[in-house]
């Protein structure tokens, strides 16, 4: 689990992993926080109580804090490794803001929309491949358009339904994928190869082309920006 986490574009990090991470009883976590929010306006802005059930099925509270809320607590923390920890939550933070703006960037709407054109031109292609396994036999040919969009996921290491939260980089690599579909589809069928054929042959291509593509570090940006506030207080089973 990651040790911090975004809602509604805002990157918070829990209470309850915090006293974990740090080796601190979760109710010197929460007497430090509440302290804070008591003598602070602005920390109460930046935190958010929420509730969890704890292992004998009791009702808890816990806190979402920003990276500024988490800096105020954090602060108090001595030792080494409080020290390394408090560096893991302040990069941690800094990097999912960074996700966030390059989601949020022309940069992404601009490979998206191309990323768009490219997935219609395979739609096409593939559309002609499936009167094409048609005329050769096939009894059940609209299968192809799930087996081929799950090629270009399994070959991106990606899952299915998630093209909107992909990285720029990311994208990149599953427009490279769908044009080399289009392109071996369009050349077999040209050579009137056994549409089970082609396919086989297509899966086996992108298992090679696989080993050649980059493996970005992120695959996945946050969900698209709603409104800027913390998590809403709610009851939730820790995990």
């Amino acid at each position: 689990m990651k040790i911090v986490q975004i809602k509604n574009d805002v990157v918070f990090a829990d209470s309850l992993q915090i006293a974990e991470h740090f080796e601190i009883q979760h109710k010197s976590v929460l007497a430090r926080i509440e302290n804070l929010r008591k003598d602070d306006k602005k920390i109460s802005q930046l935190t958010a109580l929420s509730f969890y059930m704890d292992s004998q099925n009791r009702k808890q509270r816990k806190y979402y804090l920003s990276k500024d809320a988490f800096i105020f607590v954090a602060q108090k923390f001595k030792g080494k490794k409080a020290h390394e920890w408090q560096w893991k939550y302040i990069e941690a933070f800094n990097k999912m803001e960074s996700l966030i703006q390059e989601r949020n960037s022309s940069e992404w709407q601009l490979t998206r929309e191309n990323g768009k054109m490219l997935r219609r031109h395979e739609t096409d292609v593939i559309s002609d491949f499936v009167l094409y396994a048609m005329r050769n036999g096939s009894s059940n040919p609209k299968m192809y358009y799930k087996h081929f969009s799950s090629l270009v996921n399994k070959t991106a290491g990606i899952k299915d339904g998630e093209r909107e939260s992909l990285t720029p980089q990311l994208l990149v690599i599953v427009g490279t994928i769908e044009q080399k579909i289009t392109e071996l589809i369009t050349e077999m069928m040209l050579k009137e190869l056994y549409y089970k054929d082609i396919y086989i042959e297509i899966k086996e291509k992108l298992k090679m082309l696989q080993a050649f593509l980059p493996h970005p570090e992120e695959k996945y940006l946050p969900s698209p920006r709603h409104q800027n506030i913390l998590p809403k207080s709610s009851e939730e089973v820790s995990a």
